[in-house]
């Protein structure tokens, strides 16, 4: 989250907000230095009414591990999420977790005012999930800017329809322009214990062997997530979900 600069009014609030950040904020949380939806989308699930200390020490990596990627939680059965969920409580949000796996067969979408229509996901999460794993230019209404704001406008009773006008009025929409966002499937075909290479014919890696790349892809009953990755080029940021399609026809791979 941005918050204007240009006014002098702000400006030393700011300066002071970073500051304090810098030298007491939780900078090394693993949902902080992360860009991949599925964790970040986990821990804010986990975080609602819950203290970080309890969901990093007990439930966090533990979940990540029986289930390590979103299709993981829509192929398992509820039970196994709420089993995974015991001791962490509000075990609507397991319910959730996994009905929003479902939804979405173990991909999230990019943007907010996509995240928002999923089970369990409010703007809050719709907008932290949107801002710190597809960079979408948002302001954030997490506990902590909640308390600044209340503090700053002296809000003296509980609004959450002022606190977002707020935090729209101090979000910077002025910000550099960041990279641009490509978001593609990579598809790896397997038969036979062989695996489909296309001949890139676009300008970037032209005339490079790889896999099949797609922008859009329609999920098929055979298809399994292998993962999500990030990598950056000087103009762009491409995010890459990697799939397996496993062809039981026969077809010539090269």
């Amino acid at each position: 989250m941005v918050w204007l600069l240009n006014n002098c009014k702000y400006k030393k609030i700011h300066e002071n907000i970073i500051t304090w950040y810098q030298q007491y904020g939780r900078v090394t949380l693993p949902w902080r230095n992360t860009q991949n939806p599925y964790e970040i989308y986990l821990s804010e699930i986990m975080l609602q009414q819950t203290q970080v200390k309890t969901v990093l020490e007990r439930f966090y990596f533990p979940f990540l591990k029986k289930s390590p990627t979103l299709q993981d939680v829509a192929l398992a059965p509820v039970d196994d999420i709420l089993k995974a969920w015991e001791g962490l409580g509000y075990y609507t949000r397991a319910r959730n977790l996994h009905k929003t796996a479902q939804e979405t067969k173990g991909i999230l979408p990019n943007k907010a005012q996509e995240l928002v229509k999923l089970s369990g996901i409010g703007p809050s999460t719709a907008h932290a999930v949107a801002c710190f794993a597809f960079n979408e230019a948002l302001p954030i209404l997490d506990a902590n800017v909640k308390r600044i704001l209340y503090r700053f406008f002296v809000i003296k009773k509980r609004d959450e329809k002022l606190l977002w006008k707020k935090a729209y009025e101090l979000f910077d929409k002025k910000i550099k322009k960041s990279k641009l966002i490509k978001n593609h499937f990579m598809i790896i075909y397997a038969h036979n214990n062989k695996y489909a290479l296309l001949q890139n014919s676009t300008k970037l890696l032209n005339g490079l062997w790889g896999f099949p790349q797609e922008t859009s892809f329609k999920q098929e009953i055979n298809s399994t997530l292998l993962g999500e990755f990030t990598q950056h080029y000087t103009h762009f940021r491409l995010n890459a979900t990697l799939l397996l399609i496993k062809k039981s026809q026969k077809k010539e791979l090269h």
